[in-house]
């Protein structure tokens, strides 16, 4: 163990001892020579050390009497089956004081920093293929995971001072190990969302517009299909494109990538501009040279036009910074005068 394990310790060396017994059933030789099956009773002396260090990466050794098994085998696996099992309960107990959460550790939660020598005597082992590299007795699982999760509670829960630090800078260390996983899934399946977006067809509901001119060309954001329909009559095709929106999208300021993301309104829109969002956000790529949000003249259309904005200044900016983001002003049909003597208003 000392010799594997070389990055500094959370845990010192911890052993751990046990024994079982199984039975199984195997040819034997009666009086006259005769080959027959009979049921006999095995023991099974388990011996394993184990530590945790502050590393990620893990390292395992199993044996079966004086035979390495460098593919492992049932003694490896209910030695496997009975940390999960152990780490699992300890932390759901502790869930509170740990800030776990609903979340459930996995094998590789535990298995960062762990080094490990588990050494399993018995007669006659059965190995599956000619190198006996694989310990194939099936009975020895049971027996291995009963004495490692005895052992493994006994030292959690341990009144030794030096086991209590130790066992709670583990779990620590477990828990760590499992939040940097879900965040890690999160961020991969966020970009993998994020990616698909930006490279996935246009709406259906997008009235596109027919050149290839950037600079030319413009995107009107109405509200709903209604609005649609009258913005198509007076529309000039060739150079404007329209995309309806139903009601008042997602507050992004208050809100994450991930719902972000799942917007229906947010990401259809993003697609449209067809620049991409966040810090990937390519201004060159952008499909429009112009991006005028047309609302409804009421407190509702503010609001949504509030909210418009709001998404491209947290995930389009550089759209806001290069001037290419208006707001259409609904005309008025004459003038009035304000107070006498002063100038009219519009």
């Amino acid at each position: 163990m000392e010799f594997l394990a070389a990055d500094p310790g959370v845990t010192d060396v911890w052993r751990l001892h046990g024994s079982g017994k199984f039975k199984e059933t195997v040819p034997v030789l009666d009086e006259r020579g005769h080959s027959q099956l009979a049921e006999v009773e095995r023991d099974c002396e388990v011996d394993v050390a184990l530590r945790w260090g502050i590393g990620y990466d893990s390292t395992v050794r199993s044996f079966v009497n004086i035979i390495a098994t460098p593919k492992g085998g049932t003694h490896q696996s209910g030695f496997e089956q009975a940390l999960v099992k152990t780490f699992r309960k300890a932390v759901e107990a502790n869930a509170r004081k740990l800030k776990a959460g609903n979340d459930k550790i996995e094998k590789d939660d535990i298995f960062a920093g762990l080094t490990a020598v588990l050494t399993v005597r018995l007669a006659e082992p059965q190995f599956e293929g000619q190198t006996k590299e694989i310990l194939g007795t099936s009975a020895v699982r049971a027996i291995v995971s009963k004495v490692v999760e005895q052992e493994i509670t006994a030292k959690l829960n341990s009144a030794n001072r030096n086991d209590k630090a130790h066992s709670a800078l583990l779990l620590e260390k477990i828990v760590s190990e499992m939040k940097s996983r879900i965040s890690a899934r999160v961020h991969k399946e966020t970009q993998r969302r994020k990616n698909a977006l930006e490279t996935s067809s246009m709406p259906t509901k997008l009235a596109d517009c027919r050149t290839d001119d950037v600079d030319r060309s413009e995107l009107f954001i109405v509200e709903g299909d209604s609005a649609l329909g009258t913005a198509k009559l007076a529309r000039s095709s060739d150079f404007q494109a329209l995309l309806p929106i139903r009601g008042k999208i997602l507050n992004v300021q208050k809100a994450s990538v991930g719902d972000m993301l799942s917007n229906t309104e947010c990401a259809a829109l993003i697609q449209v501009v067809g620049a991409g969002s966040g810090r990937s956000f390519d201004i060159n790529a952008a499909r429009y040279g112009k991006v005028i949000l047309m609302t409804d003249a009421d407190v509702d259309g503010a609001h949504i036009r509030t909210l418009l904005l709001t998404l491209f200044f947290r995930y389009m900016r550089p759209m806001i910074d290069a001037g290419r983001v208006y707001a259409a002003v609904p005309r008025c049909t004459g003038w009035r005068s304000s107070t006498p003597g002063r100038r009219p208003t519009r």
